[in-house]
């Protein structure tokens, strides 16, 4: 029991703490115009990685709210740039093919360049994230491609769209292939060898049984694909795992509405720390890891650009939602 207790994770974080950032985001967001959300987000990261323990070591979060501000600003004024070249190019056009036909080639232009885009943003993010993430003194990185990302896409777009969606699990396991291959602490990477065949069954099950009892069966659909993911997550070639129930987190999610919905909000923060713990707590390694042979490097040159595309996308989602 105690090696098992060793080699968990373990979130210490408490609901109390966590309301008070979020009360602090709360006022400080609105009166700095929306200004202190990138300080705000970075503060709960932070939070939620110097919570978590594992062998006896805390995790990290380096990113500054000032970083983030900045590489929003940047992206905004790459939208912006690029919204002028459409707007210039769709007026060229117009004078050479007729609008209509330059509104459909500006369409396909905007599409192609979505999908192109998608990957990028992906690739930029978690390297920006993982690059500003650390256990004890080792930091994460992130080593994939966009261009390697883009292929997995497309390929996994049009099959899945051509099968009527019977592929999605295969492309959906080959992405975490594709992350957690490129996933790495210091030196050593993670692996993920879960495969299409496997996870469709589990998919189409849960789905099947949602289905037949209105929904209550969603959290053991939940827990049996996480227990199957982390099965399927190896670092130096030993396996996480994980013992979340379908009930604990029926449970969790139970507890956090009512508490949730009878504090009017305010119990929101204590929802959240019950409802990670449950995912947290749950989780472990089968074999103590070779801490020895770590060797740190760092990835400096990750920028919070493609983050703040994301941030971006975000806040016109919540813009758009708003207007109705």
């Amino acid at each position: 029991m105690e090696d098992n207790k060793k080699l968990s994770l373990q979130f210490t974080g408490n609901g109390g703490d966590l309301f008070i950032i979020y009360l602090i985001n709360a006022l400080l967001i609105p009166f700095t115009l929306g200004i202190y959300f990138f300080w705000g987000s970075v503060k709960i990261k932070k939070y939620f990685h110097e919570n978590l323990e594992f062998l006896g070591g805390r995790f990290g979060y380096h990113a500054t709210g000032k970083e983030r501000f900045f590489g929003f600003l940047k992206a905004v004024a790459m939208v912006i740039v690029l919204g002028a070249a459409m707007f210039v190019l769709m007026k060229l056009l117009s004078f050479i093919v007729g609008e209509k036909a330059a509104a459909i080639i500006i369409m396909i232009f905007l599409y192609g360049g979505i999908i192109i885009l998608i990957p990028v943003i992906q690739v930029g993010t978690l390297r920006y994230n993982l690059s500003r993430t650390s256990w004890k003194e080792y930091r994460f990185r992130f080593t994939g491609r966009p261009s390697d990302m883009l292929v997995i896409y497309i390929k996994g777009l049009v099959l899945t769209a051509i099968t009527l969606g019977i592929y999605a699990p295969w492309f959906i396991c080959s992405l975490s292939a594709f992350i957690m291959g490129n996933t790495k602490i210091g030196n050593e990477s993670f692996e993920y060898t879960g495969n299409g065949k496997d996870l469709l069954f589990k998919v189409v099950k849960g789905i099947l049984l949602s289905i037949i009892t209105l929904g209550i069966y969603v959290p053991w659909y939940i827990a049996d694909i996480e227990r199957y993911n982390w099965e399927h997550t190896l670092f130096q070639g030993k396996p996480f795992k994980s013992d979340m129930t379908g009930g604990q987190l029926f449970g969790a999610m139970l507890i956090s509405t009512i508490l949730v919905m009878f504090t009017f909000g305010i119990g929101f923060a204590w929802a959240v720390v019950r409802i990670r713990k449950v995912y947290l707590d749950s989780l472990s390694i089968t074999a103590e890891p070779d801490i020895i042979g770590l060797v740190n490097i760092d990835d400096k040159d990750a920028s919070a650009t493609t983050s703040g595309v994301e941030d971006l996308g975000s806040l016109l989602d919540t813009l758009a939602d708003f207007i109705g």
